[in-house]
């Protein structure tokens, strides 16, 4: 029996950072949760992926997490992040670097 296979998917990276290891945590945890709402409130396909901790866990002293959304269609992928931008309440201390069809995942 053959199964179907995707031949392909859209991809968005969220990296979060900040010289706090709890806040990082934190924030990562709270985006995700973020994420999955606004994935039943749009009737969203999105894959949600992690948080965990990103390849490189800490760069020049800043602790890093890693989200990464799977779409099989970029509009879904764009919806959930514009939602995700406007309604987002990360901490000061936490950097938020949001990469859509990332070329690597460092």
């Amino acid at each position: 029996m053959l199964t179907q296979t995707r031949r392909h998917a859209y991809l968005a990276s969220l990296i979060l950072s900040g010289t706090s290891a709890e806040a990082v945590e934190n924030g990562a945890a709270a985006a995700a949760a973020t994420f999955r709402q606004l994935k039943k409130e749009l009737r969203s396909r999105v894959e949600v992926l992690g948080p965990v901790v990103a390849p490189l866990g800490k760069i020049r002293g800043r602790y890093r997490r890693q989200i990464l959304l799977k779409s099989e269609g970029r509009p879904e992928l764009h919806r959930i992040l514009t939602r995700f931008r406007e309604r987002a309440a990360l901490s000061s201390v936490v950097r938020l670097a949001i990469d859509v069809d990332p070329v690597d995942m460092l």
